[in-house]
């Protein structure tokens, strides 16, 4: 029974950790810093992902994204930031990146990706960092 309930507490706990690492990238190209999203944001930033699908008539429909960051284009949170994230496809359940612009709502959708920070950013740089 003990073992039990060290498992039980050890998995919330494990996913909070993974959360809370504090996943970020200093990216010289484009003089910022790859962070993750907040949780609380996360909800907003997908529903961005979904609304730039629309405004680019990808027929992309997003259920989930996970490993959501942004690479902000300057200094300011509220200036344009580009995001990126692992989501996965309504339907299908595939897993694809997925990166956006918060100024002019570029949307690009990959098949293939890297969980790889360095890959992340390079990915939201080359494809859809805003300058």
């Amino acid at each position: 029974m003990k073992q039990l309930f060290m498992i039980a507490t050890l998995v919330p706990l494990s996913v909070a950790a993974n959360y809370d690492s504090k996943d970020h990238l200093s990216f010289p190209p484009a003089y910022s810093t790859l962070t993750k999203v907040d949780w609380e944001d996360w909800e907003s930033v997908t529903k961005e992902f979904r609304d730039n699908a629309l405004w680019n008539q990808n027929t992309t429909e997003i259920q989930s994204c996970e490993s959501l960051y942004s690479l902000p284009v300057t200094t300011s949170r509220e200036g344009n930031v580009s995001f990126g994230a692992i989501c996965t496809i309504a339907g299908s359940g595939q897993k694809v990146f997925i990166c956006t612009d918060r100024m002019l709502g570029r949307f690009e959708v990959f098949p293939e990706f890297q969980r790889d920070l360095p890959w992340i950013a390079q990915k939201i740089f080359d494809n859809c960092w805003g300058s």
